[in-house]
């Protein structure tokens, strides 16, 4: 039984560092998905600059922006599978 405890111990500490380490590189991604889209820079610019770009959104229209949102959130993810897809042709 000890035998039975000290092993789920030590699966339960494979996963807390396995979960740890996937948390960091979720990070590292979401910093560089942040870096490489040019509206975070819009949206993180002084008041003003924030208020500017809400009005423009309210001018084109909610349904509009949440289609470009949707198109533009697929785009990245073709563009990132395609990356993937082709760093794992050259590293195989």
């Amino acid at each position: 039984m000890n035998a039975r405890l000290q092993r789920l111990a030590l699966e339960k500490q494979a996963l807390l560092e396995r979960s740890a380490l996937c948390r960091a590189q979720l990070s590292r991604d979401a910093r560089h998905l942040r870096d490489f889209l040019p509206w975070t820079r819009a949206a993180a610019a002084p008041p003003m600059g924030r208020l500017v770009l809400g009005v423009a959104f309210s001018a084109i229209g909610i349904d509009r922006v949440a289609r470009m949102v949707i198109v533009a959130s697929r785009f990245l993810l073709y563009v990132r599978l395609v990356r993937a897809v082709v760093g794992w042709a050259r590293g195989a």
